[in-house]
């Protein structure tokens, strides 16, 4: 979902808990940083269209989606990279003694 999607959405969801979506509470209630022009951009949307709330589309749907395989070779990426560092510290380490 776009952010701007998932921003307006926030506007619903604070307004379904009774209450007023504004620029803090939105930030506070999202899940990753955003920026605060985006999020006043998103309560004006939200205001000039009560009732029209955005739903994710199938391909925005999928974007989210983590395959296993992608988490295991992310995984071996790291445990290499962590191993050419433990390599790093060890030769410099040799080199000081």
């Amino acid at each position: 979902m776009s952010n701007t999607n998932y921003l307006i959405n926030l506007c619903y969801d604070l307004q379904l808990k009774g209450k007023t979506p504004t620029v803090a509470l939105i930030r506070s209630s999202a899940s990753m940083p955003l920026p605060i022009p985006e999020v006043i951009k998103a309560i004006k949307h939200f205001k000039a269209n009560p009732g029209q709330r955005p739903s994710p589309s199938m391909d925005e749907s999928k974007e989210k989606q983590v395959t296993p395989q992608s988490l295991e070779q992310r995984v071996n990426q790291l445990e290499q990279q962590l191993l050419s560092i433990i390599n790093e510290v060890t030769l410099l380490k040799s080199k000081v003694k």
